[in-house]
């Protein structure tokens, strides 16, 4: 028997099935969104609104060879830069917060853990493969 007759229905974290990530390049490092991206986080919802700028991963230049910008976890690197840039500011969830919703997204895209902790390397809180930006090693900025 149905446990949750008349109740709401459970959200299951993801992003939505007609997801397309859809984008135009500004400039050597820099894209804007064309299409609307949502997630369903654990406890919150989240739209990527068209025109919103992305960078992909931002992992530090000197390791793009071996970690490209984007891959399978393209849209989660989209979803991350719009956390930081308008959810954080926005006082909406907090910067570990963000970090933990691209943990769980790249979970949910099937990326492999250790190529998801390795596109991490250059968050200050997760310095696994490298060490963390600083001036002498140009980086991409979030």
């Amino acid at each position: 028997m149905p446990t949750n007759v008349g109740g709401p229905t459970p959200l299951v974290p993801g992003f939505d099935d007609d997801t397309t990530v859809d984008v135009r390049q500004l400039d050597d490092v820099t894209w804007a969104v064309l299409r609307p991206l949502g997630y369903q986080a654990a406890h919150d919802r989240f739209i990527v609104p068209i025109g919103q700028r992305t960078d992909f991963a931002s992992v530090p230049r000197v390791f793009v060879w071996l970690l490209p910008r984007y891959g399978r976890y393209t849209k989660a690197a989209i979803l991350h830069d719009y956390l930081w840039r308008v959810a954080v500011p926005a006082g909406r969830i907090t910067l570990i917060d963000a970090d933990g919703i691209l943990r769980q997204a790249m979970r949910e895209l099937g990326v492999p853990f250790l190529r998801g902790s390795a596109v991490e390397i250059s968050r200050p809180l997760v310095p696994i493969v490298a060490p963390p930006c600083r001036a002498a090693l140009p980086c991409a900025s979030h």
